[in-house]
C-alpha cells in the first residue's frame, strides 16, 4: 500500500473513510469521466463494475457527484446506445412531426432515428425544438421518454418558450418507469416549475424508488427557502 495514505487514515481515526477514503473515490471518478467525455458534443459509455454502487449508501454518494448522465444498468440499453450514435442536429435533417396528443411508436424509430434525434436536438442549444421533444415525451420507447425529458431540461434556460414543455414533463411524473420520472423531475427543477401536490404525491407513495423520493424532498425544500 502507500506509506503516505496509510498514515492519513491513521490520524483520521473513525473517520479515514469519509474524510479521505470517500472524496479520493469521487475525485478519481469524476477526473476518470473527464478525461473521456470532455464537453457536450462528445459521446460514449462509461462502465463500473463494482456492484458496490448499486448497494451502498456512499457508491450512490459517489454516482450522483458526476454532471447529469444517463445510469443504466441493462447491457440492452447499452446496445441501444452504441447503436443510435447520435449527428448534429440541424436544419436540413429530416424532423419527425408529431401533432398534438399523438404519440411515436415503433415505425418512427426503427432505424434508430428516434433515440439519436433526442439527443441531437437536446444538444442543439436551440428553442426552436422544444415542441419536437415535447412530442418525444409521448413516445412508447421509455428511453426516448427518458431522453426527452432530459433534454428539455437541458433548454430549460430558454424562457418562456421552454414553459410550454411543462405540462408534458408534469405528465411524465406519472410515467410506468422510474428514470423517467427522475428526469422529468430534474427538468422540472430546471425550468424553476415545481408542483408541490404533484411532488407530495410521489413522495408518499410507498412504491416509489427512494432516488425519486428524495429528488422530491430536495426540490420542496427548495422551494420552501426561495
Amino acid at each position: 500500500g502507500d506509506p503516505v495514505y496509510d498514515e492519513r487514515c491513521r490520524r483520521l481515526g473513525e473517520r479515514w473513510f469519509t474524510d479521505l477514503a470517500l472524496p479520493s473515490a469521487i475525485l478519481l471518478l469524476r477526473q476518470g469521466v473527464g478525461r473521456l467525455i470532455r464537453g457536450i458534443h462528445d459521446y460514449g459509455v462509461v462502465a463500473i463494475l463494482d456492484t458496490r454502487l448499486l448497494r451502498s449508501s456512499y457508491g450512490r454518494t459517489i454516482v450522483s457527484s458526476l454532471p447529469e448522465v444517463d445510469v443504466v444498468h441493462s447491457i440492452e440499453d447499452v446496445k441501444r446506445f452504441f447503436a443510435s450514435i447520435p449527428q448534429p442536429a440541424s436544419p436540413k435533417v429530416q424532423t419527425i412531426t408529431v401533432s398534438q396528443g399523438q404519440g411515436i411508436g415503433p415505425s418512427d424509430t426503427e432505424k434508430g432515428m428516434g433515440i439519436s434525434r433526442v439527443v441531437a436536438l437536446g444538444n442543439s442549444n436551440d428553442p426552436s425544438v422544444i415542441p419536437e421533444l415535447i412530442g418525444f415525451t409521448r413516445s412508447r420507447n421509455g428511453n426516448e421518454r427518458r431522453l426527452a425529458a432530459s433534454a428539455l431540461g437541458k433548454l430549460a434556460r430558454f424562457k418562456p418558450e421552454i414553459y410550454k414543455a411543462v405540462g408534458a414533463l408534469e405528465g411524465l411524473l406519472g410515467d410506468e418507469k422510474p428514470q423517467v420520472r427522475q428526469y422529468a423531475l430534474k427538468a422540472l427543477a430546471r425550468i424553476g416549475k415545481v408542483n408541490k401536490e404533484r411532488l407530495k404525491t410521489i413522495i408518499e407513495n410507498p412504491e416509489e424508488e427512494g432516488y425519486n423520493v428524495s429528488l422530491a424532498r430536495r426540490l420542496i425544500r427548495k422551494a420552501k427557502t426561495a
